[in-house]
C-alpha cells in the first residue's frame, strides 16, 4: 500500500535458514552468501534494493513504520 503497487517484496533467506515468507512475499535463498556479502546483511534488517541495484535504505526490522515511511517517501503521489 505504502508503495501503491510499484515494487516486489522478497525475503531473502540466509543459507541454512528456513524459508517462511508468509502468502504475500517471494522468498529467496542466499545459498552462496551474495546477498550478505553485497549488502552487509548481518539478519534482522530490511532493505530496499533499487532495480540498478544500489541500496536505497537500510532499516530495522522491528521498527515497521520506518520501512513504510520510507516507502511512502519514496513513492510519494503528487
Amino acid at each position: 500500500m505504502a508503495a501503491h503497487g510499484l515494487l516486489n517484496a522478497y525475503v531473502v533467506f540466509a543459507r541454512g535458514a528456513e524459508p517462511s515468507a508468509g502468502p504475500f512475499l517471494l522468498g529467496l535463498r542466499d545459498a552462496g552468501g551474495a546477498f550478505r556479502e553485497a549488502y552487509a546483511a548481518t539478519g534482522g534488517e530490511a532493505f530496499v534494493i533499487r532495480p540498478d541495484g544500489y541500496l536505497a535504505a537500510c532499516l530495522p526490522v522491528g521498527d515497521p513504520g520506518r520501512l513504510v515511511g520510507h516507502l511512502r517517501r519514496t513513492f510519494a503521489v503528487g
